[in-house]
């Protein structure tokens, strides 16, 4: 076998790491030596740019069990080459930058380069008012898919609630068990009044390379 070569992103084992390498056009190189002799190929790999990034800034609902909350994209500016996409399954999904009429519980909004493809999601809840909004610790924002589970802590502890999501195992998150890229963590409560305490989070794991050092 052989190794990769290149200025950033590309990994001895051919794994490529658009997290490190940034946007730009990449031209890595694979090389073997035989018996003396070397042979190279070069592949070249275009990474596009994804959206900016952007925070939400979020109104709670003002009751429970009423759906007047709101949600707003801040520090993004979307053009003719942008899509909107809430987590809502109505015929505004697609609002910019605001989404309102919402009610305590977990959401994600997705925004999407039209021309390449290239996404960035955001993840928030929302919290009725007698219900205080919970705070997951013990999270990275990211992971490498060989790191062990993490064990993650919320506050208020009470009432008690439950974790969810891609890679969730009780109070634990595995990135071994969660989807490569971004997974969504929520962790939502309800009170004995039946109010709703909501948050959630991205967080992103990316491939471990492969590595095999042979026979000694």
């Amino acid at each position: 076998g052989g190794s990769w070569s290149g200025k950033r992103g590309i990994q001895s084992d051919g794994t490529f790491v658009t997290a490190s390498s940034g946007a730009g056009i990449f031209n890595d190189i694979y090389k073997v030596i035989k018996d003396g002799c070397t042979g190279r190929d070069t592949a070249v790999i275009t990474v596009n740019q994804a959206p900016p990034i952007f925070t939400i800034a979020t109104i709670d609902p003002s009751a429970c069990n009423i759906d007047d909350g709101s949600a707003t994209l801040q520090g993004i500016t979307t053009g003719p080459g942008f899509k909107v996409k809430w987590s809502v399954d109505r015929a505004d999904s697609h609002s910019y930058p605001t989404i309102t009429n919402l009610g305590a519980g977990a959401y994600t909004v997705v925004v999407t380069d039209s021309s390449t493809g290239c996404r960035r999601f955001g993840a928030f809840g929302l919290s009725d008012p007698t219900a205080p909004t919970p705070v997951i610790s013990g999270l990275a924002a990211n992971y490498c898919s060989s790191d062990a589970c993490v064990t993650m802590g919320v506050s208020p502890i009470s009432p008690s609630g439950s974790f969810t999501g891609t890679g969730v195992s009780g109070n634990q998150f595995c990135p071994q068990l969660a989807n490569l890229g971004p997974n969504i963590v929520v962790y939502s409560y309800d009170t004995t009044g039946g109010c709703t305490g909501t948050t959630s989070l991205v967080v992103r794991v990316n491939e471990s390379p492969v590595v095999n050092a042979g026979h000694l």
